[in-house]
């Protein structure tokens, strides 16, 4: 992954995706905030061929499995939307009733 930060959130996402993560590259702009062809050219290159772009694929690997992990039937990401879902369902019903009890 390229991080080329523009807008808001952005600085933040690529500092944590590049410095944090270790999963991407930061593009350095230029005295007129634009990110050259060149720039982009050497991001791409030091990611296919350099220890460094090792490290990030193997990075970003590590990360997929986590992913793959949490968001799995038994994941805590799973879990933790059903506990949710089920906590609308019974507020739901709580509304419901508190309705047929008030007319």
């Amino acid at each position: 992954m390229v991080a080329m930060p523009y807008w808001f959130d952005q600085s933040i996402n690529a500092k944590l995706i590049v410095d944090v993560w270790k999963m991407g590259i930061r593009a350095t702009v230029d005295e007129k905030k634009i990110v050259r062809g060149e720039v982009l050219k050497y991001c791409i290159m030091e990611k296919m061929n350099s220890e460094k772009g090792k490290e990030v694929k193997g990075n970003m690997v590590q990360w997929k499995a986590l992913a793959a992990r949490f968001v799995s039937k038994e994941g805590s990401s799973h879990k933790n939307i059903a506990e949710f879902v089920n906590s609308l369902f019974n507020l739901q019903a709580a509304c419901r009733e508190l309705q047929n009890n008030s007319c």
